[in-house]
């Protein structure tokens, strides 16, 4: 038996799909409720290779990313993981890709299905909870994780996007202030 995706079968179940696709629509949604309020904001499906570091690959976190006045902000992922399997392992690169984009970027992850509080947990549990002090909540500048078996309804994705978008704006000058010319 070979590793990987079985030849027949497909990454996405069904409730992958969906969580994917709301997830996409709730931040496209809240990025157009918050686009005239901010005209420097920007919602980004994917950046393309070319920008990446290093132009290998080109990232694309399940749900975009916002950028503000050029700098990315924030980023969301969403993930389904049934009891068995590794889709979270595929967490890494997307995230890694982010950080090195910006190290004060807040990643954040909605995980849902069976295997939320086992597989995810336990794979991601040293970047998303060491010192943090545990999930379900947002840490600015971090990665932050937001798990549930049963999966989120929009209107919860749809808040937690938009507190921690707001809350990347409205703290922006305070954490991305432009470096001091170094001393001669």
């Amino acid at each position: 038996m070979r590793g990987g995706i079985q030849e027949g079968t497909n990454v996405f179940t069904g409730a992958s799909l969906a969580l994917d696709k709301k997830t996409y629509a709730i931040a496209k949604e809240v990025y157009k409720s918050k686009v005239s309020v901010y005209p420097e904001l920007k919602w980004i499906p994917k950046i393309d290779k070319r920008e990446v570091p290093g132009g290998v690959t080109p990232c694309k976190p399940d749900s975009g990313v916002f950028q503000y006045k050029g700098v990315y902000i924030c980023a969301f992922e969403a993930k389904y993981q049934g009891a068995r399997g590794n889709a979270i392992e595929r967490w890494y690169k997307n995230a890694t890709i982010m950080r090195i984009m910006n190290p004060k970027v807040s990643y954040i992850t909605f995980a849902c299905g069976p295997g939320a509080y086992g597989v995810i947990r336990n794979t991601l549990k040293a970047m998303h909870t060491e010192g943090l002090g545990g999930e379900n909540d947002y840490y600015p500048g971090k990665n932050s994780l937001f798990l549930s078996e049963e999966c989120f309804d929009d209107k919860s994705v749809f808040n937690i996007i938009e507190r921690v978008l707001t809350h990347e704006i409205e703290n922006f000058d305070n954490n991305y202030t432009a470096p001091s010319t170094p001393p001669r």
